[in-house]
């Protein structure tokens, strides 16, 4: 977690505001990771936004660490604001993240496609086998 991610709300947990702005700076993270291609890079991105992601769902099922009320709506903004950035962050990397699989799917159906044995024209008795495409001979002489 960043050092934002430190300061504590007065009941002793992590403010909010921290715990948002460090999902969107893990957002970034892995981000830069899912561009650059880095896997274990990736993986850990993914931890840590996990847990932070625990930490908000555990702070939402307590009913002292709901919305701030109507009156603080300064802080409302702020944290709608932290929300919206960290949702198009994760919009953006669920896309980069399909896109690398998608490659990746591509290039191991390829090489899978690849490695596969050639069908023979013959059987284990030396007789021509039954064959869908045509078999080209090339005869000299």
């Amino acid at each position: 977690m960043n050092e934002r991610a430190e300061t504590h709300a007065s009941d002793g947990t992590v403010s909010l505001e921290c715990l948002l702005e460090t999902l969107a700076g893990q957002a970034e993270h892995l981000q830069q990771a899912l561009i650059e291609r880095r896997p274990e890079a990736i993986m850990a991105a993914l931890a840590e936004q996990e847990k932070l992601m625990l930490q908000l769902r555990a702070r939402q099922d307590r009913p002292e660490a709901q919305d701030p009320g109507p009156a603080d709506t300064e802080r409302k903004q702020a944290l709608s604001a932290l929300a919206t950035r960290a949702r198009g962050l994760q919009r953006t990397n669920r896309r980069l993240a399909s896109a690398f699989l998608d490659v990746a799917n591509r290039t191991l159906a390829f090489l899978q496609n690849s490695a596969a044995p050639r069908a023979s024209a013959y059987d284990a008795a030396g007789r021509v086998r039954g064959s869908s495409a045509p078999i080209l001979v090339h005869q000299q002489g």
